[in-house]
């Protein structure tokens, strides 16, 4: 469940002022990062009693061309219906390859954790999460055809993963959206024990995504394993082999959404 944020300051509005004071009021120092003249840096240095972060801040926003075209079909009367592909998103791998490039930096100061917190700021927040989770945990929907009662949900790990590919430096993401937010842990980071057992999670209560728990308490599949995550084929295969299924498929998820420009309320 998504913690409930600060309600003074609105997350919609957040932003590099606004973001200290939220910290502030759950009892963590924030200090932002001096800019290095050609030298990339994380926006924030956070601390606390027993622990220190690097976070830089980054924001998903519409496409503006397609917010364009939605605003004159609703000025024109018409039915606004947008289809988006739900699932991995470049443009969310690009947001957060940049953001790594940013915490890795050799100007950044020292920390014990490096995370991104990623504030949707587009129309579609959910369809914003959607694509934030499942690009930084490769997840794909999974049916299992030809079984009664089969296996149908989300499988972490099916597809790449930026939590795996930036490993070695990433160990967190927080999500925003409106005034609600949540954590998701890497647990292929070598500092994920650490990160769960800081104050920062504990900071989030129950709003935590974390793939360990996700495979103990939920009927979701995280896929361990070597193989090539472009080999769909052998990922489906090892499934089938691994468990118990009989003929497992990735299904492609949609977004659809249709909007009206109602007058005179």
């Amino acid at each position: 469940m998504p913690v409930d944020f600060n309600k003074e300051v609105r997350l919609h509005m957040i932003n590099e002022e606004t973001l200290p004071s939220i910290l502030h009021e759950r009892g963590f120092c924030c200090e932002k990062i001096a800019c290095r003249k050609g030298m990339k840096t994380p926006d924030f240095l956070v601390k606390c009693s027993e622990s220190s972060y690097l976070i830089e801040l980054k924001e998903k926003f519409s496409d503006p061309n397609r917010l364009a075209v939605r605003d004159a079909e609703l000025v024109a009367g018409k039915v606004a219906g947008e289809i988006y592909k739900g699932g991995y998103n470049n443009s969310v791998s690009s947001i957060i390859e940049d953001a790594v490039s940013q915490l890795a930096s050799d100007a950044a100061p020292k920390a014990d954790f490096r995370l991104v917190w990623l504030h949707a700021q587009g129309h579609l927040p959910d369809l914003q999460i959607d694509n934030i989770k499942s690009t930084l945990y490769g997840i794909a929907t999974i049916v299992d055809w030809g079984k009664e009662k089969g296996f149908s949900g989300e499988c972490l790990y099916f597809c790449e993963s930026e939590f795996f590919r930036h490993r070695s430096v990433l160990d967190g993401v927080i999500m925003t959206f409106e005034d609600q937010g949540q954590l998701c842990l890497n647990d292929c980071s070598p500092r994920y024990a650490d990160l769960k057992s800081s104050a920062l999670c504990r900071s989030f209560n129950e709003a935590v995504i974390d793939p360990v728990e996700i495979e103990k308490d939920s009927g979701s599949i995280v896929l361990r394993t070597n193989i090539d995550r472009r080999d769909s084929s052998a990922l489906l295969s090892f499934l089938r082999d691994t468990y118990g299924m009989m003929q497992p498929h990735k299904m492609d998820m949609k977004h659809c959404s249709g909007t009206v420009l109602v007058s005179g309320i």
